[in-house]
């Protein structure tokens, strides 16, 4: 579970979107997954697997966090 602002789930949500069309598919768990986790990542927060849970892999693989 995240503790987020209206804001940052705007932010998530549009780069999820954005990322989703680069691809020409639907926005699936994986792409809110992943913008989260570069959303937390220019707070200068890491991922963690207390919030990832099953995604973590998938966060570290994509960023190196």
């Amino acid at each position: 579970m995240f503790a987020m602002t209206g804001g940052e789930v705007r932010s998530a949500s549009l780069m999820a979107a954005f990322m989703a069309a680069d691809e020409g598919v639907p926005i699936g768990m994986t792409h809110l997954t992943v913008a989260l986790a570069r959303q937390r990542r220019q707070q200068g927060k890491l991922p963690s697997s207390s919030e990832f849970q099953g995604f973590l892999r998938l966060v570290q693989k994509e960023g190196g966090g």
